[in-house]
């Protein structure tokens, strides 16, 4: 490669550089106003964002919409409209023992206790009385959903000797940044 042809890749680089800041600023790329008011490592105020994205009386105008797109994407669920429509969304659903779980999900007889940790330290059977007070009146066995910022397990401390409760991990990198994503696309992109 001779120095005309550097010269000129060097050129388009920078040209595309340029183009690609103008529309991260136009875009809004880059603002994260999570980040902006300090609640990046808050779980009470992370779960508050959650529940009003989830809630289908949210403020965001979108009836069911993101909590379908949850179900699917997170929870990994392909409900009927008619359980969709069922759907109640708990934000610290106060249960035994003077336990509140961070996010409760009701759709019928589907109950879905989601613990949020975000540099918090796992209490005593937490876990395991979660998914106890989901338990179906049937007998069902539940799945209790432990979200943490790497996607982590609960802790023996936690899950209670037994072990035996059926716990899915999820990550803020892997299941709800691509959920987020999602809603983002359902509202329009106006200015």
């Amino acid at each position: 490669m001779n120095q005309i042809e550097l010269s000129a890749i060097l050129s388009d680089i920078t040209v595309l550089r340029q183009q690609s800041e103008l529309l991260r600023k136009y875009k809004g790329y880059g603002f994260n106003l999570i980040r902006l008011l300090g609640a990046e490592t808050d779980e009470v105020k992370i779960c508050r964002l959650l529940y009003e994205l989830l809630s289908p009386k949210g403020s965001h105008s979108k009836g069911r919409k993101f909590l379908r797109l949850f179900y699917s994407m997170v929870l990994g669920k392909n409900f009927s409209e008619e359980v969709i429509a069922s759907s109640w969304v708990y934000r610290e659903k106060s249960i035994r023992n003077r336990r509140r779980i961070d996010l409760f999900i009701e759709a019928g007889a589907y109950k879905f206790p989601i613990e949020v940790k975000i540099y918090a330290d796992d209490q005593k059977d937490q876990c395991k009385d979660y998914f106890q007070y989901a338990k179906a009146p049937n007998g069902e066995e539940p799945t209790m959903y432990y979200l943490t910022l790497d996607g982590h397990q609960p802790s023996d401390y936690s899950i209670g000797p037994a072990n035996f409760i059926h716990v899915v991990p999820l990550s803020f990198a892997e299941d709800i940044i691509p959920w987020l994503d999602a809603c983002a696309k359902e509202v329009p992109d106006t200015v």
